[in-house]
C-alpha cells in the first residue's frame, strides 16, 4: 500500500467526523428552534388574541368615555380618526343599527349609513349585551368589541365599536412570527460559529495534529536524523488529551526502541568487522609462513621460526575461538544461585596470578573484606582473572597491582587498581565493546583479542552488577565491580 493510499482515507475520515459533527449540531440546534417556534406560535397566537381583543375593549371604554366627556360641537370624524391613530383600533359610533360615524372603509368611503348585522343587532340593541371577539364586517373579518349606549331615560339608542382587523391581527402575528425566527437564525448562526470554533479546538485540531504525527510515524520520520522531536502539543484534561498523552508514549517508546535497534545493529557490524580483521590477521601470517615452509627450501633456523610464527598466531586463534565462546555462553546463560565467599574468591584470584604478576615484576596486594554474594563462583572467578590479567598488561615492571573486596549493604564491591598506562577519557565508553582495543598492537602483542572486558561485563550484568572505570592516563586504571545478590557467607 502506498503512502497515498494510506493518507487519503485517513483525509477523508477526518473531514467526515468534521461535517458529521457541524451537521447533526446545526440539525438539532434546528429541530429544537422548530419545536420552539411552533408552541411559541400557538402561544402567541392565543395571547396576541387576548392582547387585541382586550385592545378592542379599551377602545370602546375610551371612545364612551371621550363621548361622555365631549360639550358638542365635536367633530366626530377627527376625533375617531385620532383615536384610531393613537390605539390601532377601527371606530364606529352607531344610531340604532346605522353607522353614523365610522373608521372603516368601503370602496374608499367611509361606510357610514351601513346596517349592523342582524345576529349582532339582536344581541347589542334588543337584549342590551356587550360582544367581545370575532365578528364579520362588511365581508371581513374583525376582532371587535361591541357596547351598547343608552340615552337619558336609560333606552338603548345605538351602539360603539371598536375592532382591528383579523388580517391586519395575522399580519402582525406573521410579522412577530418572522422577527423571531430571525432571531433564532442568527442565535443558530452565532451558536454554530462558537461550537465551531469549539470543536476545531478541542477536537478537530487535536486529531489532524495527531493524524498528522501518525503520517510521519507512517512514513518512517521519527525525527533522529535531526534531533526533532516528534511530540503532539495537546494539553486538555479529556479523552483527547489522554489521546495526546498516550501517543506521545507511544511515539517515544517508539524512538527509543529504533534508536536501540540502530545501535544494536551497527553494534553487531562493527563486532563482524573486529571478528573478521581478528581472524584475518593470524590467517594471514599461517598462511604465509605456511607457504614458504611449503614452496621453498629454508634451513633449520627458518623452518623453527616459521613454525613458531605458525603455532603462536594458531594459539591465538584458539584464544580468540574460546574468548568468543565464553562470550556468547554467558550472555546466553543464567547465573546459578549459590552461595560465593568473595574474600576467598579473592584470595584464590590473586593466588592464580601471582606468578604471571611475579614474573613481570610487579606487586599484587589484596584487601579482601568477608562477604558474600549469591552466583555462580566460576563465572566470578573468571571475571577477578580477566580484570587482574588486564592490570597485568597494562602496568610496567615495577609497578603494583591492589586488588580491594568491601561488603556493602546492597551486595559486594571489588575494585581493582593499577598503575599502568590509563585509559584515554574518550575510549572509556568503548572499553567494554567486544574487540575493542585501545592498543591493539600492544594488546595483540600480549595475546589479547578485545574480549575480555566484554565478557566482564556480561558476567557483572547476570550477578544484578555493573562495572565503572576511573582512569589518568600515565597513573593507572581503576575498575569498579559492584554485584548484587547479597548473602551470607
Amino acid at each position: 500500500m502506498s503512502m497515498k493510499e494510506i493518507q487519503q482515507p485517513q483525509h477523508q475520515r477526518r473531514r467526515g467526523i468534521g461535517r458529521k459533527v457541524g451537521l447533526v449540531v446545526i440539525l438539532m440546534q434546528m429541530v429544537s428552534v422548530f419545536f420552539a417556534v411552533a408552541m411559541c406560535v400557538t402561544m402567541f397566537r392565543s395571547l396576541t388574541t387576548g392582547i387585541l381583543e382586550e385592545r378592542c375593549v379599551n377602545g370602546t371604554d375610551m371612545l364612551s368615555y371621550l363621548l361622555s366627556q365631549s360639550q358638542g360641537g365635536v367633530e366626530m370624524d377627527s376625533l375617531l380618526d385620532q383615536l384610531k391613530d393613537r390605539m390601532g383600533c377601527e371606530f364606529t359610533i352607531f344610531e340604532g343599527d346605522t353607522r353614523a360615524y365610522t373608521t372603516v372603509v368601503q370602496n374608499g368611503k367611509r361606510a357610514t349609513g351601513t346596517k349592523l348585522s342582524s345576529d349582532l343587532s339582536s344581541m347589542i340593541l334588543q337584549q342590551g349585551k356587550s360582544f367581545v371577539g370575532e365578528a364579520t364586517i362588511l365581508n371581513e373579518e374583525y376582532l371587535a368589541s361591541y357596547v351598547p349606549t343608552r340615552d337619558e331615560n336609560g333606552k338603548i339608542n345605538g351602539l360603539l365599536f371598536a375592532g382591528i382587523s383579523v388580517a391586519e391581527a395575522n399580519r402582525q402575528t406573521f410579522n412577530t412570527i418572522v422577527a423571531s425566527s430571525v432571531v433564532s437564525l442568527g442565535i443558530i448562526i452565532v451558536c454554530s460559529l462558537i461550537m465551531a470554533a469549539y470543536l476545531k479546538k478541542t477536537v478537530s485540531s487535536p486529531l489532524a495534529e495527531i493524524t498528522q504525527v501518525a503520517r510521519r510515524l507512517v512514513a518512517g520520520n521519527l525525527g533522529l536524523s535531526t534531533g526533532e522531536e516528534v511530540n503532539i502539543n495537546v494539553r486538555s484534561q479529556d479523552e483527547i488529551g489522554e489521546l495526546a498523552v498516550s501517543f506521545n508514549r507511544m511515539a517515544d517508546a517508539i524512538a527509543r526502541n529504533v534508536q536501540e535497534l540502530e545501535a544494536a545493529a551497527r553494534r553487531q557490524e562493527d563486532f563482524t568487522g573486529s571478528f573478521v580483521h581478528e581472524l584475518k590477521t593470524p590467517l594471514t601470517s599461517i598462511i604465509g609462513y605456511a607457504d614458504m615452509l611449503r614452496s621453498r627450501d629454508l634451513g633449520e633456523d627458518m623452518r623453527f621460526k616459521a613454525a613458531s610464527y605458525i603455532f603462536s598466531e594458531g594459539k591465538r586463534l584458539e584464544s580468540l575461538s574460546l574468548s568468543l565462546m565464553n562470550l556468547l555462553v554467558v550472555g546466553r546463560s543464567k547465573a546459578e544461585a549459590r552461595t560465593v565467599n568473595m574474600r576467598k574468591l579473592c584470595a584464590e584470584a590473586a593466588r592464580i596470578s601471582q606468578p604471571a604478576m611475579k614474573a613481570k615484576g610487579l606487586a599484587l596486594t589484596v584487601r579482601a573484606e568477608e562477604g558474600a554474594v549469591r552466583g555462580d563462583g566460576a563465572l566470578l572467578q573468571t571475571l577477578l582473572q580477566n580484570l587482574l590479567d588486564n592490570a597485568r598488561k597494562a602496568t610496567a615492571s615495577g609497578g603494583r597491582v591492589v586488588l580491594t573486596g568491601r561488603s556493602r549493604e546492597n551486595g559486594y564491591q571489588v575494585t581493582v587498581a593499577d598503575q599502568g598506562r590509563g585509559i584515554p577519557d574518550r575510549e572509556l565508553n568503548k572499553i567494554t565493546e567486544p574487540f575493542y582495543m585501545v592498543d591493539k598492537s600492544r594488546s595483540r602483542a600480549e595475546g589479547g583479542a578485545g574480549l575480555g572486558l566484554a565478557l566482564c561485563k556480561e558476567i557483572a550484568e547476570l550477578h544484578q552488577g555493573h562495572l565503572r572505570f576511573e582512569s589518568q592516563e600515565g597513573k593507572g586504571t581503576i575498575v569498579t565491580v559492584m554485584l548484587g545478590g547479597v548473602a551470607d557467607a
